[in-house]
């Protein structure tokens, strides 16, 4: 049983895609990522470390790996990377041992407070605030009860576009009521089928990943602001990168052995009810009941 036949609703089947895209990640990245910060130990078992520790090599790794290594400038000794991996050590050590909502406080505040400052082409004093680098460095800080931001989750969480800490701490504040119950049964259903309950983790970040794409793919609602962002070409680019990363999820699934395929189906199809009820997309936590959805063409979810 494959992707392709295992459930004919666009909606369901992300469930599967973010299964199998967690678990991708997690053989690839962040198992080896979880043990350089000494949160795993050398046999894959959850360290009796309460929280990870940085130095400049893995901030890079991680960084490049999760696509914000572009926002934390490169020069002559590392100085920025290796401010950030202070900050990973020190501060940002001290908040993520606190509750969901509080270490979402603490961080968006750290980061406002944190910005990385370069000269730009002219020479001037810029900065750049590190919402979604954060977020993510400091999953492999403590990865227990917590879940990373960047512009696609924030997309199908908000409905709208933006990567700043405005939007972080929307995104953060809209999880927060439903985190305390949901992501522990997420975490523990992931754990009875035999993952490290770890896993569950990412797992929630992929479908909100991947339901933040196919926003992206679907175009414009009337209401949407007309940007950078939403402008037709790129539009026309996420629904391209949106197909291609279903085809690739389907091919790592074809090639998996069979009986951890059949894990991952029987995983997908337990997280199902749990995922597509939940109360955090967009679509679903208006007071007035769901959005009206785009239509979404057929030849986005199957080949």
């Amino acid at each position: 049983m494959t992707i392709n036949n295992a459930n004919s609703d666009p909606e369901a089947d992300l469930v599967l895609l973010a299964v199998v895209d967690a678990y991708k990640w997690w053989a690839t990245s962040d198992f080896g990522f979880l043990q350089a910060t000494g949160i795993l130990d050398q046999n894959g078992t959850r360290s009796a470390r309460k929280v990870g520790v940085y130095d400049v090599h893995l901030v890079r790794r991680i960084a490049r790996a999760y696509s914000v290594s572009r926002n934390i400038p490169v020069d002559q000794g590392d100085i920025h990377a290796r401010s950030v991996a202070d900050i990973l050590n020190s501060e940002a050590a001290g908040l993520v041992t606190m509750p969901f909502e509080k270490r979402a406080e603490l961080l968006a505040a750290l980061v406002e407070s944190r910005p990385v400052r370069f000269p730009d082409r002219k020479g001037r004093d810029a900065k750049r605030d590190l919402a979604s680098a954060y977020s993510k460095l400091t999953w492999f800080l403590r990865p227990e009860d917590w879940t990373i931001f960047d512009r696609y989750v924030g997309l199908a969480v908000c409905g709208s576009n933006g990567v700043g800490t405005r939007q972080m701490r929307l995104f953060y504040d809209r999880l927060t009521p439903n985190w305390a119950d949901l992501s522990p049964r997420i975490t523990a259903v992931t754990a009875m089928h035999g993952f490290d309950p770890l896993l569950g983790y990412r797992i929630i970040d992929k479908w909100l990943f991947l339901h933040g794409m196919r926003g992206a793919a679907a175009g414009l609602r009337a209401d949407d602001p007309v940007d950078e962002h939403t402008a037709f070409g790129t539009v026309l680019a996420a629904r391209s990168a949106f197909a291609d990363i279903c085809r690739s999820l389907r091919a790592t699934e074809q090639v998996l052995h069979p009986l951890v395929g059949r894990r991952m189906l029987e995983l997908a199809a337990d997280l199902r009810p749990l995922l597509d009820r939940s109360p955090w997309l967009s679509t679903n936590n208006t007071p007035h009941g769901p959005k009206t959805k785009a239509k979404h063409p057929e030849s986005l979810i199957v080949d």
